[in-house]
């Protein structure tokens, strides 16, 4: 079990997790925290060790405002065949000792930074991982966390919020995906009880920003 991938939490709970990830740059992260701390709410932060040591200001301030640090890898690599093939075949290069290090280098820049361990919580970079990868984390102590899907690909909680060129059928303006988000699972019992959202802590749209 340690080895699944959670893609949502408990149905009967009335509670939906924001998770935003920081691979190297933060040109959102600010905004975004003015937003969180206005509203009240706690997040979840998936940093690599990169994020962690060029933004060093931003990441006490989420650690001071109580947001989760969270593991996305010391340096965001490619872990899969995915971009190549749509297939998870692991990369010959990806080895345990290769994931346990990304691990391991990440949660030590942030321990240095904040005092403080971080969250038992990872995402694979660009979402490549399978249950050999997921497995060699699992015995480091980490289980993964990825985003949850409704019913069918037409339905899910990744905001999108990456995609910058206007013409691309993966655009959604900030409109779009707010109404995602507050519809999803309508007409199901559970609706968006326990719903893991995905975005990010930067952002390369011009306006519309999400």
């Amino acid at each position: 079990p340690a080895a699944d991938d959670i893609i949502r939490g408990d149905l009967s709970v009335r509670e939906v997790a924001f998770t935003f990830d920081g691979g190297a740059d933060a040109n959102a992260a600010g905004e975004i925290l003015d937003g969180l701390r206005a509203r009240n709410v706690r997040a979840t932060m998936f940093l690599t060790g990169q994020f962690i040591r060029l933004h060093p200001d931003l990441v006490r301030r989420m650690v001071t405002e109580v947001h989760e640090g969270g593991n996305h890898l010391d340096a965001h690599p490619h872990l899969t065949t995915y971009e190549r093939d749509r297939r998870q075949q692991t990369l010959p290069t990806v080895t345990r000792e290769f994931l346990v290090d990304q691990l391991r280098r990440a949660e030590e820049s942030f321990r240095a930074l904040t005092e403080q361990p971080m969250a038992p919580f990872w995402r694979a970079p660009f979402g490549e991982h399978n249950p050999e990868i997921r497995g060699w984390a699992a015995e480091g102590g980490y289980r993964h966390i990825s985003w949850t899907r409704g019913a069918g690909t037409a339905e899910d909680l990744d905001t999108r919020d990456w995609v910058a060129d206007r013409s691309s059928r993966n655009y959604r303006t900030r409109e779009e995906i707010a109404a995602r988000l507050v519809n999803f699972g309508q007409g199901r019992p559970e609706g968006l009880n326990g719903g893991i959202v995905l975005m990010h802590l930067a952002s390369h749209r011009r306006t519309d920003r999400p």
